[in-house]
């Protein structure tokens, strides 16, 4: 759904690589931003951290800040 536009956020606490790697890559080349909670690209390794995904890097940040109340 997001890849297609038909959702504006997700947002993910728990990271497990079955569950995100291939819906994150779809999201990616679909031209969507996505990043760790801090900022840092996610990468199916990483297991902490939270994800962020959103329509582009203006929106991610934006949603980073309202939800997670940081500048």
């Amino acid at each position: 759904m997001a890849a297609a536009g038909h959702c504006h956020l997700l947002l993910y606490n728990k990271l497990m690589p079955w569950d995100h790697a291939a819906g994150w890559l779809l999201h990616r080349e679909a031209g969507g931003h996505s990043a760790h909670f801090d900022g840092s690209p996610y990468r199916p390794a990483d297991l902490t951290g939270g994800l962020i995904c959103a329509p582009d890097e203006a929106s991610w940040t934006a949603a980073r800040n309202a939800l997670l109340g940081r500048d």
